[in-house]
């Protein structure tokens, strides 16, 4: 060997043992932050993967207990909710964009899907079947001018307010904004 393959390994040992040392201090980190500022890792399809930092107050995001009346029609079409921390179901929140709908700013409902603010939401056309072969009713067309809307203009199979309609406000558990998503 030469003098510079000597350094060159010497350089490579020093980073496999340095790399997993890096990696675990990044995730003590991340542990020690998530201990002081709440945070919630998503894996659902309905919002982009990865961490979302809870907050106090109203954010883009919003964890949504569902109530019982709800979560069976969605459990019969095959939407896989676990259980969880919703007092009201014992199943876990869904995490959802939500819109709040006024009469000097409704959200209609129609065909084409979901029009907010006069835009229409892509990837919010109402599917007749689940992705599982069940069937999936919706909610009537029309224009609504009360309520929380959860909508999910990120997963084209997402269950959201297309099926359940609007939502109270109490029904929100946590208001969530990302904070790393890969």
């Amino acid at each position: 060997l030469c003098a510079d393959d000597t350094g060159r390994s010497k350089v490579i040992q020093r980073l496999f043992v340095a790399a997993p040392v890096v990696v675990a201090l990044a995730l003590g980190a991340v542990a020690v932050y998530a201990k002081v500022v709440p945070m919630r890792f998503n894996l659902t399809d309905s919002v982009p993967i990865g961490f979302y930092r809870v907050t106090p107050s109203k954010a883009p995001y919003a964890g949504i207990c569902l109530d019982p009346g709800v979560i069976a029609p969605a459990l019969q079409a095959g939407v896989d909710l676990p259980p969880g921390e919703c007092p009201n179901s014992g199943r876990v929140p869904i995490l959802k964009t939500v819109y709040l709908a006024t009469p000097d700013n409704p959200i209609t409902f129609s065909a084409e899907g979901f029009t907010v603010a006069g835009v229409l939401q892509k990837n919010t056309v109402a599917k007749r079947i689940s992705r599982t072969g069940r069937p999936l009713p919706h909610i009537p067309f029309g224009t609504y001018t009360s309520g929380l809307w959860a909508i999910s203009d990120f997963n084209r199979d997402s269950y959201d307010s297309r099926y359940f309609g609007p939502l109270p406000e109490s029904s929100v558990l946590y208001y969530a904004a990302p904070y790393f998503l890969f």
